[in-house]
């Protein structure tokens, strides 16, 4: 189905405010309960959808702030799990703008998941393999994606995408 520009900004604005309105709800409910973990997630994630759909705005930037500060409150708690660690490292390396990237930090986390995990988890090896190649150690990056795609079931929908990422990092291409 073909959406014209106008139907698209249509659906972007309605997106919006019912983020912000989910947001509003949120921040009410954490008022009365603020030490609600599922709620704190529930926010950061608000925050991260509203900052991408603001993209390239102060306020989507200033939102995605929001979001990563919350994450890494989350992560960075006795106890956080592997989920929440790994989430964290994810989006250091996919946020928006690009200058609140950062592959150093998303490492720590990502290897912090990983060993949680006990090094057998294929989604967290994966994010360790991306931020070490957003850091430029390539090697290292085609190395950690080769053990995460040994791990993938050989019907696995994830490996087709693996291979494209190890590839990706032998060449260079891309960063």
């Amino acid at each position: 189905m073909y959406l014209s520009v106008s139907e698209r900004f249509a659906a972007c604005r309605s997106r919006r405010l019912r983020y912000r309105k989910v947001l509003e709800q949120l921040l009410m409910l954490d008022a009365t309960n603020p030490g609600n973990l599922m709620r704190k997630e529930q926010m950061a994630d608000m925050y991260l959808r509203l900052g991408r759909l603001l993209k390239g705005k102060a306020e989507g930037r200033k939102m995605t702030l929001q979001s990563l500060e919350m994450m890494k409150s989350i992560a960075d708690r006795q106890g956080a799990t592997p989920d929440q660690l790994g989430e964290y490292a994810d989006e250091l390396l996919r946020a928006e703008p690009v200058d609140l990237r950062n592959p150093g930090e998303a490492l720590r986390y990502a290897q912090l998941a990983s060993s949680s995990a006990g090094e057998r988890n294929p989604t967290y090896l994966g994010l360790v393999a991306e931020a070490e190649y957003q850091l430029g150690r390539r090697a290292e990056a085609v190395s950690t994606a080769e053990k995460a795609l040994g791990l993938l079931p050989a019907d696995s929908a994830g490996r087709e995408q693996l291979q494209r990422h190890i590839v990706e990092y032998r060449v260079g291409g891309g960063k």
